[in-house]
This record gives structure tokens, sequence and C-alpha cells, in this order.
């Protein structure tokens, strides 16, 4: 069976780890500042800090901001539950928003109607690798004193959790992750480059940067940068990266390039299969790949046909997924509003399939 994804490792990442292992300091030290210094330099951003996950990303940058119990976040209800579930530990209400169909993410109206006037922020997901198309339109709302925002600041936060390395072409700010007050990355198995578990958050302001850094190390400065007697300077957690992750992320980053090409080659054969197979043909549309790194292939299905897809692709040795969720489908889980309606989310969450994609991968050979 072909898996849905496989990581893109190599000798360079066994020596990495190797050479970690051999200094004798495994946790969290120098070389996950020198993973932070490299993010920054190509991110072109002032701050990155690593930690455990994204999720724990998302959770950190909502503390740092100040938000909490009584406040509401705007949330995109198709998304992976981490997004509302940072939220939620926060003590903060995620209110879902629905998405459109193009690069399946919020969109400026939809936004707009989810403002109430406990809103601090906005969390915007890139999904599957895709930058949000209504970046721009967002960030117009949310400039200082805008009227829809009643003079308040409401704060934006970029989920770009599965897409490390998009990019939006024609600003001066290319990449996703520095469109907001800050952005979170993952590094998860799945992902672009991954580190098996791991997060990033990237910010222009050093204010917040320092807050998230202690943070994530119970409040208290990094243990190699300790000196005399440690100081608890506010309430922390435990949500740090280990040296021996940040050397794998390095030796990943140094591949981005390749990684991205080699992704989108394999989204191209799969776009050349759908229109030429006479059964996918009928049924999927290929995905939208305008700026698309594709840490997924996740076409839409004619509606009804997603069971069928499934089946012929696992007939072809092919492992599939259902791309993600739609977060009002469990009310249990999330507190959904009862005039809330999300028509898009819950048609993408029917019908989009996910095409195993990873470099490596030659559907010449597969198919």
């Amino acid at each position: 069976m072909i898996p849905l994804t496989s990581p893109y490792y190599g000798q360079e990442e066994i020596d990495a780890v190797k050479e970690v292992m051999d200094s004798g300091w495994i946790a969290q030290g120098k070389k996950c500042e020198e993973f932070e210094d490299a993010i920054c330099k190509f991110i072109e951003c002032e701050h990155a800090i690593t930690v455990s996950n994204c999720t724990s990303a998302l959770y950190l940058s909502l503390v740092a901001l100040g938000i909490g119990r009584g406040d509401d976040v705007i949330v995109p209800d198709y998304t992976f539950p981490a997004t509302a579930l940072a939220v939620m530990q926060t003590g903060a209400r995620p209110v879902f928003t629905d998405v459109g169909l193009q690069a399946y993410s919020i969109r400026h109206r939809d936004f707009v109607k989810a403002i109430t006037p406990s809103t601090k922020a906005v969390i915007v997901v890139h999904l599957f690798g895709q930058p949000c198309p209504g970046m721009n339109e967002i960030k117009s709302e949310l400039k200082e004193n805008y009227s829809v925002a009643k003079n308040r600041k409401i704060y934006l936060i970029e989920d770009a959790a599965c897409s490390f390395g998009a990019s939006y072409v024609k600003t001066n700010r290319r990449m996703v992750g520095i469109q907001g007050d800050l952005g979170c990355f993952s590094l998860h198995a799945r992902k672009g480059i991954t580190t098996g578990e791991g997060g990033i958050v990237v910010t222009s302001n050093r204010l917040w940067a320092e807050r998230i850094r202690k943070l994530s190390s119970f409040g208290m400065e990094r243990a190699h940068r300790r000196t005399g007697e440690i100081q608890f300077d506010r309430k922390g957690f435990n949500y740090k990266m280990s040296d021996i992750t940040a050397a794998i992320g390095l030796a990943q980053l140094k591949k981005i390039g390749t990684i991205i090409q080699k992704r989108q080659e394999v989204a191209k054969q799969w776009d050349e299969i759908i229109k030429s197979d006479s059964v996918l043909s009928k049924m999927v549309v290929s995905p939208d790949g305008y700026r698309n790194i594709y840490q997924s292939y996740t076409p839409l299905c004619v509606p009804g046909t997603r069971p069928t897809v499934i089946n012929y692709l696992k007939h072809h040795g092919f492992e599939t997924g259902i791309g993600t969720y739609a977060c009002h489908e469990f009310p249990d889980a999330f507190p959904i509003r009862k005039k809330d309606y999300f028509p898009n989310s819950q048609y993408l969450y029917d019908n989009v399939v996910s095409f195993p994609i990873y470099p490596g991968l030659d559907l010449s050979k597969e198919w």
C-alpha cells in the first residue's frame, strides 16, 4: 500500500542527530537557537521560537496576547480541530465561520459576520499548503481603528501548520506566517519539512517572542542560558523542543526547495492521471494549484462519489484520507452557536479526498 506520506530523510538527518547525541546535550539548547536563527533567515522575520508542536504554538501565541476567558477568537469551521482546541484551552471561545471553496480558506465576508463585541483575535488557516487567498482583505479590516472592529485591536494569528515555505508572490513580505501578528507552523510527520513532531512560532514583536520563550519553558530562562539562581517570571508550561528535534529540522530546512519542487511534481502527475483516467475523470476535480506547495493533494469528489473514489484508489494500492474536519459536526466537543450555518465547510468535509503525495513518489511507476 502506497502511504499518504513518507519523510524525505537521508544521511544528513542521521549525521545531525549523531552530532547532538555525541555532544552530550540533547535537551533544549544551542541547536534549538541555531534552528530558530535559520528559520528567521528563511521566513524573513525577527523572531522564531521552537516548541513541541503547532497546537502548543497556537496556545502560547494566544496566551502571549493575553487572550483568555470572556474573549472570542474567530476560527474557520473547516480545519483540523487543534485550531479550535488551542483557543478553548485558554478559556476563550472559538467562534466558527464558513470557508470558501477556493483554497478551502476563511473568506473576508464570513470573517466580518463572525465579529462579536468580545472578539480579540482571528486565526486564519493556510490549509494543505496553499496560502489563504483572502488575507489582504482580512488584514485591511484589522487596521487600527477600522470601523468594523469598532476601535478595538483584533489580533491576526496564522495557523500555517500545513504551509511552511508557502508564499504570497506579489507582496513585499512573501511568506505565510509573517502576514499577521504571530504565525504558527507544524513539523509533524505529514508536513513539508518534518521532525516527527515539533512546532514553530514566528513574530516580529520582541516582547511577544520573549514571553512565548519563557512560557514554553516553565516561565523561566532556557537551561543553557541560566546563570545564578533560577527565576520564575510568570506561570509557564513545558512545551520545549529538544536539540535532537532541532538538528533534524536544520537538515530538513536545507532541503526545503527540493522538497517543495518534488511535491509539486507529484501533484502534476496526479492532475494528469485524473484527466486521463476513465473513472477518476468523472468523479474528481483536481485541486486549485495556485501557489500551492502541496502539503496534501486534496481534490474534490463529485457529491456522493467519495467512497467509490477511495475504493478505486485502494484497489490500485493507494492509501487515502478525507482532507480535514468540519468542527460543527462535533457539537459535543465544540461550542457551536445555533444561528451558525456552514454550507461550504460541510460540502468540503463530505467530498474532499486526500491522495498520497511526498518526495520520491513516482506515479509513472506506481499507477
